[in-house]
């Protein structure tokens, strides 16, 4: 692999790495407008609609 195709595949990774995804976007919000309180439900979700795909991931493979 050339270094040119390396550094630019380095770059591009790093910058979808930092760019947050909609979730975090959305909580950030939320607790932004609403408070920290308010957000602790949906941070439940969230987690708990993670956790249910990574069992299934687990299962099919």
């Amino acid at each position: 692999m050339q270094i040119e195709t390396w550094l630019t595949f380095i770059t591009v990774v790093f910058v979808f790495a930092i760019i947050p995804g909609p979730t975090v976007i959305l909580v950030m919000g939320q607790a932004i407008s609403y408070g920290r309180k308010s957000v602790t439900p949906l941070v439940a979700g969230v987690n708990g609609t993670a956790n249910e795909m990574n069992s299934l991931i687990k299962i099919n493979f």
